[in-house]
This record gives structure tokens, C-alpha cells and sequence, in this order.
């Protein structure tokens, strides 16, 4: 089973920087679309894009509602930071 997740929503600018970084790094990851999760998913709370591992959270965080993440890495340092989990 595959212990990361990326939370995002659609549109979000910041998303697929994210899920290249992730790519790239070679860690296997589920995605979850904000937009297809049930209203009281919980996993619709956190910020876009947040990465999470085993309930920790590698990026982004929980937002009360959603929202964007802010000051999201370089792909270089996105890189980094993935080939680390």
C-alpha cells in the first residue's frame, strides 16, 4: 500500500510542481483529488498541495477548509526533500 499522499485540488497552480517532484524522486504515491472527496472527507481540510506519509505531513498542511499552500519549494529542493521518504 502505498503510504503518500498528495492532496490537491484541481486548478491548483502549485499541484503539478509537486507531483513532478514526487515523479522524479521515484516514491509511489496516490493522489487525492479534493474535488471527488465526500464534504466531510477530512483529507479536504488541508491545504493544496500537501504531501503526507503515514499521517505526518512532508508539505502543506491542514488549511480549516482548504486553500493554497504558500511558499512551495523549488523543484530542486522539492527533489531533495522527496528522495529523503
Amino acid at each position: 500500500m502505498k503510504d503518500i499522499k498528495l492532496i490537491f485540488f484541481e486548478g491548483c497552480p502549485n499541484a503539478e510542481r509537486v507531483r513532478q517532484a514526487l515523479q522524479e524522486s521515484g516514491v509511489e504515491f496516490i493522489e487525492l483529488d479534493q474535488n471527488t472527496l465526500d464534504g466531510k472527507d477530512n483529507y479536504k481540510n488541508y491545504a493544496s498541495p500537501t504531501v503526507i506519509k503515514n499521517d505526518k505531513v512532508i508539505l502543506g498542511g491542514n488549511a480549516n477548509g482548504g486553500g493554497c499552500s504558500l511558499g512551495i519549494p523549488t523543484i530542486e529542493e522539492l527533489n531533495r526533500l522527496f528522495s529523503k521518504i
